[in-house]
């Protein structure tokens, strides 16, 4: 049997970071990868001329200053990894109108104010409330009274104290959205950290796309030392008296260390690679009141640019049919995509190369249920696929007859490249009873630590990268 001081299961940004930042302090690391490729959610692929990033929309915290500018300045990649602010920021597509996110802060909320006059103390108010919960959760959770606050309250909650004008709400709380919740569900402070990050911060893609940031990740592992093995799924992790003792791989292979960092799905982890049986009661019963966030569907479009004015618009786009976002998250539980609110994605927009000489790719984003009754995702794709062109053609008319190349994935889908249970697009649900069950980095058996979406800080790709951080620092 091979030895080493850390096993990492899983390629994704937030093994990764780990592996970084463990074998830069000279740990003998080996990172597994079930996968082919590398990067989890965030591995890429190609399909006539288009370079597809199936996952990724934008990041926030990628300024001079930012949080995920730090976390790679500490890895020593921030030469390596730059970031192109989107501008404008967003555009949020209601039917009766378009609100442009812009750049500044401060022209957004002169701009709300504008349109809603008598609510212009509870725009003030609630983006200064939003922007320190955000800044406490970024600089001291433990001890900020307001995450405290708001640590139990859902967005709906922070809305009530500023303001009544249902229009103005949906504006506010729209960036909530990309995680499948609506305001009466969702956690106050999970939207106040991306919502205040993107407004105050700015909205940001990779340079040279999210490949680069994954293969930094990847040479940083391997010039310090590190092994990785794609192709290489963990069966079993091994425990004997309640400490880590190695992995156990598919192909019956026993790797020992004493160490293990698991970036895999949490119920994979504790209940299939470890077995229920060796948990401790109160992790049990986490796992089991525990609810995965909502899976999604995506389509993936690659079009003529010609007379489509692509680049009149922002990189990222939410359709929103209408001002009630809960009625939305209703509609997005039984299916109805004409009801349900979706994302647009126009990466090249950013990065070119990623679509042939005068073509863009365009990324069509929408959470749904992992499972929808009576449906088969595979004898529903296709049907999927035409409502999702039909609702984006409300943003983009003539999109159609411009489309070269037409790729998609079901909840299906995410299940079956990165593993993740129902398709769950970022882990465990924002809501705050299901926060507050999130499986801490350091677990409760020996030498087992956790990295990724579902463990701390949550969901979002800065926050995954994090998590690797903070798992590599318990690690004596």
């Amino acid at each position: 049997m091979d030895a080493y001081e850390v096993v990492i299961i899983g390629g994704g940004l937030g093994g990764l970071t780990c592996g970084a930042a463990l074998t830069r302090r000279g740990k003998k690391t080996l990172l597994l990868e079930r996968n082919p490729s590398l990067g989890g959610y965030q591995a890429t692929y190609k399909r006539s001329g288009f370079v597809i990033e199936p996952c990724l929309h934008m990041m926030a915290e990628g300024g001079p200053e930012g949080a995920l500018t730090r976390l790679l300045e500490h890895l020593a990649l921030k030469q390596k990894v730059r970031f192109s602010r989107f501008d404008p920021t967003s555009h949020f597509v209601f039917p009766d109108r378009t609100v442009r996110v812009p750049k500044e802060v401060s022209e957004f909320v002169s701009m709300l104010k504008g349109m809603f006059p008598n609510e212009a103390a509870g725009i003030e108010g609630v983006f200064d409330r939003m922007n320190r919960i955000a800044q406490d959760l970024g600089e001291s959770p433990e001890t900020s009274p307001l995450v405290a606050q708001y640590a139990p309250r859902v967005m709906k909650d922070l809305l009530d104290e500023f303001t009544r004008e249902q229009e103005l709400r949906a504006i506010i709380a729209a960036y909530g959205t990309y995680f499948g919740l609506p305001p009466s569900r969702i956690s106050s402070l999970l939207v106040s950290a991306f919502t205040a990050s993107v407004v105050f911060n700015g909205a940001f893609l990779p340079v040279g796309g999210i490949r680069t940031l994954v293969d930094a990740l990847e040479e940083t592992i391997r010039g310090h030392g590190g092994e990785i093995r794609e192709s290489a799924p963990v069966q079993t992790i091994s425990v004997r008296d309640g400490r880590v003792t190695g992995v156990l791989l598919e192909s019956g292979e026993e790797i020992r260390a004493e160490t293990v960092v698991s970036n895999a799905d949490a119920r994979t982890t504790f209940l299939s690679m470890i077995g229920r049986e060796a948990l401790p009661e109160n992790l049990r019963a986490q796992l089991d009141k525990a609810r995965p966030m909502c899976s999604a569907f995506n389509v993936f479009l690659g079009v003529k640019a010609e007379g489509l004015g692509l680049e009149e618009m922002a990189p990222a786009i939410c359709l929103l049919p209408d001002y009630d976002l809960d009625g939305q998250y209703e509609a997005m539980q039984r299916g109805d995509m004409e009801r349900n609110n979706a994302w647009i994605g126009i990466p090249t927009l950013t990065n070119p190369f990623m679509a042939p000489d005068g073509h863009h790719l365009v990324v069509l984003y929408a959470t749904l249920p992992y499972r929808l009754a009576g449906i088969s995702w595979k004898d529903k794709k296709k049907d999927f696929v035409e409502r999702m062109i039909d609702r984006t053609e409300q943003a983009i008319p003539g999109l159609r007859k411009n489309i070269v190349l037409v790729d998609a994935a079901t909840p299906d889908t995410l299940v079956r490249y990165t593993g993740n249970m129902e398709g769950a697009v970022a882990g465990w649900e924002c809501s705050p009873e299901v926060d507050a069950l999130r499986p801490p980095n350091q677990t409760p058996i020996d030498g087992l630590y956790l990295a990724g979406h579902w463990t701390a800080p949550g969901p979002g790709t800065g926050s995954v990268m994090q998590s690797g951080l903070i798992a590599a620092s318990l690690i004596p």
